[in-house]
């Protein structure tokens, strides 16, 4: 159970990090 919880923790993370480049990129492009 410990293992699922700490899978989605990544997949969050991981999710935000890629919302957090890709806002970046946008910017530099704009």
């Amino acid at each position: 159970m410990m293992g699922v919880l700490l899978a989605g923790i990544v997949l969050v993370a991981n999710g935000y990090a890629s919302a957090v480049i890709v806002n970046e990129i946008v910017e530099i492009m704009l």
